[in-house]
């Protein structure tokens, strides 16, 4: 179902640590995400409740970005779409920098699959 959903033969996810930070991604090889889809000023935002026309995406996207955020967290995605062919980029950090290379490189290290989407989540790992 999500594979039909974004075209996608192959979808990856993985969950690391990475310094202070744990890493939540989920990359596919589909058909990539428009650049109005991330805009969140647009109607048709991902991340939005009803962008999908039916009041939901399925996905829980609605209200992930703000959750994300609440517990100091960041969500940011960057996709290459095959229509536009042409990379789109959101993120609710702040100091997000969009680099090329290091999205080529990740698109690549999936088994030789051309990854096309990149969802990743990064939270703030705590010690009590």
């Amino acid at each position: 179902a999500l594979k039909d959903l974004v075209g996608a033969r192959n979808i990856s996810a993985s969950v690391v640590a990475e310094g202070d930070e744990l890493v939540a991604s989920v990359v596919d090889d589909g058909k990539g995400i428009s650049g109005e889809d991330l805009t969140p000023d647009n109607d048709s935002f991902i991340f939005k409740e009803g962008s999908s026309g039916t009041k939901s995406t399925g996905l829980g996207l609605s209200n992930s970005d703000q959750r994300i955020k609440s517990v100091g967290g960041s969500l940011s995605v960057v996709s290459f779409n095959r229509e536009e062919d042409k990379i789109n980029t959101y993120s609710n950090a702040p100091e997000f920098k969009f680099d090329l290379d290091e999205f080529n490189r990740r698109r690549e290290a999936v088994g030789g699959v051309k990854v096309n989407t990149v969802f990743e989540i990064r939270l703030p790992i705590t010690k009590k």
